[in-house]
């Protein structure tokens, strides 16, 4: 037997959803069902239904029978997305950037960048520091997300460049304090990988 998954991946960001999709064998397999079956339990339950197919009933029919399925599989969706949540490290002020273009926007506004410049492959400071900045940032609040895909992200660098922006923001926070103190909200609380 073979199973197929289809995933639309043209953003950026779809490689994330992709992984959390998969991450669980129970998860896949109410997903499975989700796509398999669903669509015919809903439409067989239409077809028997006094004919009323409003957009509330047909809504309705869809989430008993998609509830239905992830009790039948043992799916604990709520215990599932806090596990993936509980990995992500985020500062102790609840702040949380919920996706690669938060961090972006987030570097964008406080170096007066814009996107496309913090990609730009330019070895002044005024741009190495706000990519390096979003590249640490990444890794701290994403570490679910290679090293690779940040690097690739912002400017399709590799790895080591990921790395090294990470030891360099942390070399930056522990030595300069007008820096430190510029980047408190967003550093304060992380716990370094290393």
């Amino acid at each position: 037997m073979k199973a197929i998954l289809e995933f639309d991946l043209n953003n950026p960001e779809d490689h994330l959803d992709y992984k959390m999709a998969t991450q669980a064998l129970p998860m896949g397999l109410a997903l499975w069902e989700i796509t398999h079956n669903l669509r015919r339990r809903v439409e067989m339950q239409l077809e028997a239904s006094t004919g009323n197919h409003d957009a509330e009933t047909v809504i309705s029919i869809f989430f008993d029978k998609l509830f239905e399925i992830i009790d039948n599989q043992g799916v604990d969706v709520v215990q599932a997305f806090n596990e993936i949540n509980n990995n992500r490290r985020q500062p102790e002020d609840g702040r949380l950037f919920r996706s690669l273009n938060d961090v972006e926007a987030v570097v964008c506004k406080l170096f007066n960048r814009t996107p496309d410049e913090l990609r730009k492959r330019n070895r002044q400071p005024g741009y190495v520091i706000p990519r390096q900045m979003a590249m640490a940032l990444s890794v701290l609040h994403f570490p679910q997300i290679t090293y690779a895909d940040i690097g690739w992200h912002f400017g399709r660098f590799d790895h080591s460049t990921v790395s090294h922006a990470l030891r360099a923001m942390k070399n930056k926070i522990d030595t300069e304090k007008d820096f430190r103190e510029k980047t408190a909200p967003y550093f304060e609380g992380m716990r370094w990988p290393f």
